[in-house]
């Protein structure tokens, strides 16, 4: 009986070690495929994500195009600034060129007034304006 004894011993013992290498085995392939996985991740990641330089590049140049466009923004504002002076001087000059001919038109307007009805002393020669601003002699 010992040596039967010492077999069943060795068989409870090797059938535990079977059980454990097992539980071992389904461990290394969950943890196998996790990496196989993980890898596979980081293949399409690397392909379809640019590098840090290029990214670090492409950020220098959004950077670069943001500061020209803003500089442009700026010069484009004091370009609407001066354009918006010279309108401001363009419609007083209007207006004061409207109120100078507005007070030629009131003296021009009086001057043919008193000209067209003005007659000489002997009464045979009037003076006539003929809206050039000439005056002219004519018989009567």
């Amino acid at each position: 009986k010992g040596e039967l004894q010492v077999t069943i011993e060795k068989n409870e013992v090797l059938r535990k070690e079977m059980v454990e290498l097992k539980q071992q085995l389904a461990s290394e392939r969950l943890i196998r495929s996790r990496r196989e996985e993980y890898d596979a991740l980081a293949k399409v990641l690397n392909r379809s994500t640019a590098s840090r330089r290029e990214t670090e590049n492409k950020l220098n140049e959004v950077s670069l195009r943001l500061s020209q466009l803003r500089e442009k923004r700026k010069q484009a504002i004091e370009d609407v600034d001066v354009r918006e002076k010279q309108f401001c001087l363009l419609l007083q000059s209007i207006y004061d060129l409207k109120a100078t001919l507005s007070k030629e038109d009131k003296v021009s307007s009086t001057m043919k007034t008193t000209t067209n009805t003005k007659t000489s002393k002997d009464g045979t020669r009037m003076r006539k304006n003929d809206g050039s601003g000439d005056l002219m002699e004519v018989d009567s």
